[in-house]
């Protein structure tokens, strides 16, 4: 009983101390230097909201058009993507607004009415339309419809970009993986996204989700891996005592 005794000891100590050491996914991250971390991805998300949105801004002169300009702006599909967001946003209800996307008979005129939230994938213009339409009464004096649109999307790529750097961390385990990342990110920009050229494109509203994905997949198989790998030596650490 004493011999059993010291391997059941020995078996929670080590568990103990794998709980404490960093497994190298995003909860260490978080938990050993949460203050820095955090500061660290708003810093780097707010940096490239506001770069995408000043690089928007000089191609365009954005802030100096009037909202029809700035509607006549925009070419091709992304043109199509916003006249959905618009047409929620002044639809006399959300009803209608509802009927008229999943029932659209003006898109493919003069074919049978299509479902636009299925065919052209535009549920992000619905939910922002439905979100500027419950913000009006408070920001409707502050910002146009289509300035709230922009701004979420330039937004949405910030986030995304803090997502890449944490993405980088998990990966590398080290803030210099991370700051890489995002570094050269910025330096190929053109190449990397085309949010601050044309931000209705649907990429601009999947990519920040798939570098989500990607960090939530890396973190949980990070995660299985140590826990496997503390598992092991544990058993072959008891087949050792026991012997």
């Amino acid at each position: 009983m004493g011999k059993q005794a010291k391997v059941s000891a020995a078996l929670k100590k080590r568990k103990e101390v794998g709980k404490k050491s960093s497994n190298g996914g995003l909860l260490s991250f978080f938990s050993t230097t949460r203050g820095v971390a955090t500061l660290t991805v708003v810093v780097v998300s707010f940096f490239h909201y506001m770069y995408m949105a000043q690089l928007f801004e000089n191609d365009r002169y954005w802030s100096s058009l009037t909202e029809s300009k700035k509607e006549m702006s925009l070419m091709s599909e992304q043109a199509l993507y916003y006249s959905y967001y618009k047409q929620t946003v002044l639809a006399p209800t959300l009803g209608d607004a509802w009927h008229e996307l999943v029932a659209d008979n003006k898109t493919e005129y003069p074919q049978r009415p299509v479902n636009t939230l299925q065919r052209f994938n535009i549920y992000p213009e619905f939910v922002l339309g439905v979100a500027y339409r419950a913000l009006q009464p408070t920001i409707g004096s502050l910002i146009s419809h289509i300035d709230f649109y922009m701004q979420f999307v330039f937004a949405l790529s910030g986030a995304g970009m803090g997502v890449m750097f944490l993405l980088a961390y998990t990966l590398s385990q080290s803030y210099v993986g991370g700051a890489a990342a995002v570094l050269l990110h910025w330096y190929n920009t053109e190449n990397a996204t085309r949010v601050q050229w044309a931000p209705p494109l649907r990429e601009s509203f999947s990519i920040p989700f798939l570098f989500l994905q990607l960090l939530v997949l890396t973190s949980y198989l990070r995660r299985v891996s140590a826990e496997d790998g503390r598992g092991r030596r544990a058993g072959s650490g008891s087949g050792n005592d026991s012997s």
